[in-house]
């Protein structure tokens, strides 16, 4: 059953790849500007990847040849997502701080001026406390779970 599985995975067609991409960036730009919920900057970099695998998988449908090695590309792409999400979601539920101004780590503000100049910028959006959860699983935790699938769908993809 495996098997016919992971033959039926083989079988799935090139567009599949920016499919997934453009899927994802429309999720999470939904979420950004359809229902107000704003992204830590570890969010943001989530979606780098997600860019790349769009415009590789592009590439690939115009130069269906370049498939056998743009796919490895797109593997090696959603281990970085992976780790990415995966950091960003340690940060949620506390295996790790976060990174500097982007978690409940960041020092407080002690002269008047320092806290003046800041009164100006953009709320900073915290890592540590995901904005939304379906099922006890945040934004970065369903990113992780998608990057994970994509890695093993290229990956499979490849071995055609």
């Amino acid at each position: 059953m495996i098997k016919k599985l992971f033959e039926q995975i083989k079988n799935i067609p090139l567009w599949a790849v920016p499919l997934y991409g453009v899927v994802v960036l429309i999720i999470s730009y939904t979420f950004e500007y359809g229902f107000g919920y704003l992204p830590c900057q570890l969010c943001v970099w989530q979606r780098f990847p997600w860019f790349g695998i769009a415009i590789i998988g592009s590439i690939i449908l115009l130069y269906p040849h370049t498939a056998k090695y743009l796919l490895k590309l797109c593997v090696l792409i959603m281990i970085i997502s992976l780790g990415l999400a995966v950091f960003n979601t340690g940060i949620e539920y506390g295996f790790w701080t976060g990174l500097d101004g982007c978690s409940s780590n960041t020092e407080l503000v002690t002269q008047t001026s320092a806290l003046l100049n800041s009164l100006g910028n953009e709320a900073i959006i915290r890592c540590d406390e995901p904005v939304w959860t379906l099922f006890g699983i945040s934004m970065a935790g369903y990113n992780a779970l998608l990057s994970l699938d994509a890695l093993i769908l290229f990956y499979l993809m490849d071995k055609k």
